[in-house]
Protein backbone atom coordinates (compact mmCIF):
# COMPACT_ATOMS: atom_id res chain seq x y z
CA UNK A 1 0.00 0.00 0.00
CA UNK A 2 1.38 3.43 -0.95
CA UNK A 3 0.87 6.59 1.09
CA UNK A 4 0.45 9.96 -0.60
CA UNK A 5 3.12 12.18 1.00
CA UNK A 6 2.32 15.35 -0.93
CA UNK A 7 2.14 18.40 1.45
CA UNK A 8 -1.52 19.14 0.72
CA UNK A 9 -2.49 15.54 1.38
CA UNK A 10 -0.56 15.48 4.69
CA UNK A 11 -2.29 18.66 5.88
CA UNK A 12 -5.71 17.18 5.11
CA UNK A 13 -4.86 13.98 6.99
CA UNK A 14 -3.64 15.97 10.02
CA UNK A 15 -6.86 18.02 10.11
CA UNK A 16 -8.97 14.87 10.04
CA UNK A 17 -6.94 13.43 12.91
CA UNK A 18 -7.39 16.59 14.97
CA UNK A 19 -11.14 16.53 14.42
CA UNK A 20 -11.30 12.89 15.51
CA UNK A 21 -9.23 13.60 18.62
CA UNK A 22 -11.34 16.62 19.46
CA UNK A 23 -14.51 14.55 19.23
CA UNK A 24 -13.00 11.97 21.57
CA UNK A 25 -11.84 14.58 24.09
CA UNK A 26 -15.25 16.22 24.21
CA UNK A 27 -17.16 12.94 24.57
CA UNK A 28 -17.27 13.55 28.28
CA UNK A 29 -19.81 15.03 30.66
CA UNK A 30 -19.94 16.82 34.01
CA UNK A 31 -22.13 16.31 37.07
CA UNK A 32 -22.74 19.07 39.60
CA UNK A 33 -25.25 19.47 42.38
CA UNK A 34 -26.07 20.02 46.04
CA UNK A 35 -26.50 17.51 48.88
CA UNK A 36 -29.22 18.42 51.38
CA UNK A 37 -30.88 16.87 54.41
CA UNK A 38 -34.31 15.69 53.30
CA UNK A 39 -36.27 16.91 56.34
CA UNK A 40 -34.71 20.36 56.81
CA UNK A 41 -33.31 21.03 53.29
CA UNK A 42 -30.10 22.31 54.89
CA UNK A 43 -26.88 21.65 52.91
CA UNK A 44 -24.70 18.75 54.06
CA UNK A 45 -20.92 18.93 54.09
CA UNK A 46 -18.63 15.92 53.73
CA UNK A 47 -20.97 13.69 51.70
CA UNK A 48 -19.12 11.21 49.46
CA UNK A 49 -20.18 11.28 45.80
CA UNK A 50 -19.19 8.49 43.40
CA UNK A 51 -20.39 7.33 39.98
CA UNK A 52 -21.07 3.61 39.51
CA UNK A 53 -17.78 1.68 39.48
CA UNK A 54 -15.68 4.58 38.17
CA UNK A 55 -12.54 5.35 40.22
CA UNK A 56 -13.79 8.87 40.90
CA UNK A 57 -14.89 10.44 44.18
CA UNK A 58 -15.49 13.89 45.60
CA UNK A 59 -16.88 15.38 48.81
CA UNK A 60 -19.55 18.04 49.17
CA UNK A 61 -18.32 21.38 50.54
CA UNK A 62 -19.75 23.38 53.45
CA UNK A 63 -22.56 24.60 51.17
CA UNK A 64 -23.36 21.02 50.11
CA UNK A 65 -22.03 21.62 46.57
CA UNK A 66 -20.00 19.14 44.51
CA UNK A 67 -18.74 18.69 40.95
CA UNK A 68 -17.37 15.69 39.03
CA UNK A 69 -15.85 16.41 35.61
CA UNK A 70 -14.57 14.40 32.64
CA UNK A 71 -17.01 11.52 33.05
CA UNK A 72 -17.85 9.10 30.23
CA UNK A 73 -21.14 9.78 28.48
CA UNK A 74 -24.13 7.50 28.82
CA UNK A 75 -26.32 6.20 31.64
CA UNK A 76 -24.87 6.16 35.16
CA UNK A 77 -25.94 6.06 38.79
CA UNK A 78 -24.62 8.75 41.14
CA UNK A 79 -24.13 7.38 44.67
CA UNK A 80 -24.26 9.78 47.62
CA UNK A 81 -23.25 8.63 51.11
CA UNK A 82 -22.84 10.41 54.43
CA UNK A 83 -22.48 8.99 57.90
CA UNK A 84 -25.79 9.25 59.72
CA UNK A 85 -27.88 9.19 56.53
CA UNK A 86 -29.24 6.55 54.18
CA UNK A 87 -27.24 6.18 50.97
CA UNK A 88 -28.89 7.50 47.82
CA UNK A 89 -28.50 6.44 44.17
CA UNK A 90 -29.57 8.91 41.48
CA UNK A 91 -29.77 7.83 37.79
CA UNK A 92 -28.33 10.30 35.26
CA UNK A 93 -27.82 10.43 31.50
CA UNK A 94 -24.58 12.21 30.59
CA UNK A 95 -24.07 13.87 27.23
CA UNK A 96 -20.84 15.11 25.67
CA UNK A 97 -19.94 18.63 26.73
CA UNK A 98 -23.07 18.99 28.89
CA UNK A 99 -23.22 19.69 32.65
CA UNK A 100 -25.94 17.68 34.39
CA UNK A 101 -27.27 19.17 37.64
CA UNK A 102 -28.80 17.02 40.37
CA UNK A 103 -30.09 17.53 43.91
CA UNK A 104 -29.44 14.79 46.46
CA UNK A 105 -31.77 14.64 49.47
CA UNK A 106 -30.50 12.32 52.22
CA UNK A 107 -32.78 10.81 54.85
CA UNK A 108 -31.50 10.63 58.42
CA UNK A 109 -30.64 7.13 59.67
CA UNK A 110 -28.83 5.40 62.52
CA UNK A 111 -25.12 4.97 61.81
CA UNK A 112 -23.49 1.59 61.40
CA UNK A 113 -19.81 2.18 60.80
CA UNK A 114 -17.51 -0.34 59.16
CA UNK A 115 -15.80 -2.78 61.50
CA UNK A 116 -12.11 -3.55 61.89
CA UNK A 117 -10.72 -6.82 60.52
CA UNK A 118 -8.60 -8.94 62.85
CA UNK A 119 -5.91 -10.89 61.01
CA UNK A 120 -4.26 -13.36 63.39
CA UNK A 121 -3.40 -11.23 66.44
CA UNK A 122 -2.79 -8.04 64.47
CA UNK A 123 -5.38 -5.28 64.08
CA UNK A 124 -5.15 -3.44 60.81
CA UNK A 125 -6.75 -0.04 60.56
CA UNK A 126 -8.86 0.90 57.56
CA UNK A 127 -7.43 4.36 57.04
CA UNK A 128 -3.87 5.66 57.04
CA UNK A 129 -4.96 8.28 59.54
CA UNK A 130 -5.71 5.68 62.21
CA UNK A 131 -2.26 4.19 61.75
CA UNK A 132 -0.97 7.35 63.43
CA UNK A 133 -3.33 6.93 66.42
CA UNK A 134 -0.66 5.55 68.76
CA UNK A 135 1.91 8.06 67.53
CA UNK A 136 -0.42 10.93 68.35
CA UNK A 137 -1.23 9.38 71.72
CA UNK A 138 2.50 9.41 72.59
CA UNK A 139 2.53 13.18 71.99
CA UNK A 140 0.00 13.55 74.86
CA UNK A 141 -1.73 16.49 73.22
CA UNK A 142 -5.29 15.18 73.47
CA UNK A 143 -7.33 12.48 75.16
CA UNK A 144 -7.56 9.00 73.62
CA UNK A 145 -9.96 6.08 73.91
CA UNK A 146 -8.37 2.93 72.50
CA UNK A 147 -9.85 -0.24 71.07
CA UNK A 148 -9.61 -2.24 74.32
CA UNK A 149 -11.52 0.41 76.28
CA UNK A 150 -14.14 0.67 73.54
CA UNK A 151 -14.71 -3.09 73.52
CA UNK A 152 -15.39 -2.87 77.25
CA UNK A 153 -17.95 -0.17 76.45
CA UNK A 154 -19.71 -1.82 73.49
CA UNK A 155 -23.08 -1.67 75.23
CA UNK A 156 -22.72 1.97 76.22
CA UNK A 157 -23.55 5.12 74.29
CA UNK A 158 -20.82 7.19 72.66
CA UNK A 159 -21.85 10.25 74.64
CA UNK A 160 -21.42 8.29 77.88
CA UNK A 161 -17.89 7.29 76.89
CA UNK A 162 -17.05 10.88 75.93
CA UNK A 163 -18.51 12.27 79.15
CA UNK A 164 -15.62 10.58 80.97
CA UNK A 165 -13.11 12.65 78.99
CA UNK A 166 -12.17 15.75 80.97
CA UNK A 167 -12.93 19.14 79.45
CA UNK A 168 -15.85 17.95 77.32
CA UNK A 169 -19.48 18.66 78.04
CA UNK A 170 -22.31 16.75 76.38
CA UNK A 171 -25.39 18.91 75.93
CA UNK A 172 -28.93 18.48 74.57
CA UNK A 173 -31.07 21.04 72.73
CA UNK A 174 -33.55 23.18 74.64
CA UNK A 175 -37.28 22.71 73.91
CA UNK A 176 -38.53 24.34 70.72
CA UNK A 177 -40.50 27.53 71.44
CA UNK A 178 -44.21 27.39 70.73
CA UNK A 179 -43.89 30.71 68.94
CA UNK A 180 -41.25 33.18 67.87
CA UNK A 181 -37.88 32.38 66.23
CA UNK A 182 -37.60 28.65 65.51
CA UNK A 183 -34.68 28.90 63.06
CA UNK A 184 -32.15 27.61 65.59
CA UNK A 185 -34.58 25.08 67.03
CA UNK A 186 -33.86 21.34 67.08
CA UNK A 187 -37.04 19.20 67.10
CA UNK A 188 -35.09 16.10 68.21
CA UNK A 189 -34.78 16.33 72.04
CA UNK A 190 -32.60 13.19 72.07
CA UNK A 191 -29.83 14.89 70.14
CA UNK A 192 -26.45 14.97 71.91
CA UNK A 193 -23.68 17.44 71.05
CA UNK A 194 -20.13 17.62 72.40
CA UNK A 195 -18.95 21.10 73.43
CA UNK A 196 -15.93 22.80 74.95
CA UNK A 197 -16.82 25.91 76.97
CA UNK A 198 -20.19 26.03 75.20
CA UNK A 199 -18.65 25.78 71.71
CA UNK A 200 -19.53 22.67 69.60
CA UNK A 201 -16.39 20.79 68.57
CA UNK A 202 -15.54 19.68 65.05
CA UNK A 203 -16.28 16.05 64.17
CA UNK A 204 -14.04 13.97 61.89
CA UNK A 205 -14.69 10.35 60.89
CA UNK A 206 -11.87 8.30 59.37
CA UNK A 207 -10.01 11.52 58.63
CA UNK A 208 -12.89 13.25 56.83
CA UNK A 209 -14.34 16.40 58.42
CA UNK A 210 -18.07 15.79 58.91
CA UNK A 211 -19.10 18.73 61.07
CA UNK A 212 -17.41 22.10 61.38
CA UNK A 213 -18.14 23.54 64.83
CA UNK A 214 -18.38 27.30 65.25
CA UNK A 215 -18.24 29.48 68.33
CA UNK A 216 -21.24 31.54 69.37
CA UNK A 217 -24.90 30.53 69.49
CA UNK A 218 -25.33 26.81 68.74
CA UNK A 219 -27.29 26.20 65.55
CA UNK A 220 -28.98 22.99 66.67
CA UNK A 221 -30.34 22.27 63.19
CA UNK A 222 -26.82 21.69 61.81
CA UNK A 223 -24.96 20.18 64.79
CA UNK A 224 -23.70 16.59 64.65
CA UNK A 225 -25.68 14.12 66.78
CA UNK A 226 -23.40 11.81 68.79
CA UNK A 227 -26.32 9.41 69.09
CA UNK A 228 -25.80 8.49 65.43
CA UNK A 229 -22.59 6.58 66.25
CA UNK A 230 -22.40 3.11 67.76
CA UNK A 231 -19.52 2.31 70.12
CA UNK A 232 -19.36 -1.18 68.60
CA UNK A 233 -18.40 0.39 65.27
CA UNK A 234 -15.34 2.23 66.59
CA UNK A 235 -11.66 1.34 66.75
CA UNK A 236 -10.55 4.52 68.46
CA UNK A 237 -11.51 8.04 69.54
CA UNK A 238 -9.29 11.11 69.76
CA UNK A 239 -10.46 14.19 71.66
CA UNK A 240 -8.78 17.60 71.31
CA UNK A 241 -10.22 20.33 73.51
CA UNK A 242 -8.87 23.36 71.67
CA UNK A 243 -7.05 24.54 68.57
CA UNK A 244 -3.63 24.27 70.24
CA UNK A 245 -4.14 20.54 70.92
CA UNK A 246 -5.13 19.50 67.39
CA UNK A 247 -2.11 17.93 65.58
CA UNK A 248 -1.20 19.15 62.10
CA UNK A 249 -2.13 15.77 60.60
CA UNK A 250 -5.78 16.29 61.63
CA UNK A 251 -6.06 20.09 61.68
CA UNK A 252 -8.81 21.72 59.63
CA UNK A 253 -9.77 25.40 59.29
CA UNK A 254 -11.80 26.69 62.22
CA UNK A 255 -10.77 24.15 64.88
CA UNK A 256 -11.01 26.82 67.60
CA UNK A 257 -13.49 24.74 69.60
CA UNK A 258 -11.44 21.54 69.32
CA UNK A 259 -12.10 18.26 67.53
CA UNK A 260 -13.27 14.69 68.08
CA UNK A 261 -11.82 12.18 65.61
CA UNK A 262 -13.68 8.85 65.36
CA UNK A 263 -12.01 5.85 63.71
CA UNK A 264 -14.06 2.90 62.44
CA UNK A 265 -13.03 -0.74 62.64
CA UNK A 266 -13.39 -4.18 61.02
CA UNK A 267 -13.83 -7.47 62.83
Amino acid sequence: MSIDLRPGRLVAMACLALVACGATLHAQGTITGVVREDSTKRPLMGAEITVDSLPRMTLSDDAGRFTLRDLPTGAHNVHVRLLGYRASAIPVQLSAGVTTTIDAHLVHATVNLDTMAVIASERRAISKGFQGFEERRKQSLGRFVGTDKLRESDDRRVEDVLSEVGGLRIVSPPPCPSRGNRLLCEPNPAKRVATVAGCPVQIAIDGALIYRGRSGTIDWSSTFNLGDISVRSLAGIEVYRGESEVPSSLAAPGTTCGMIAFWSRRD
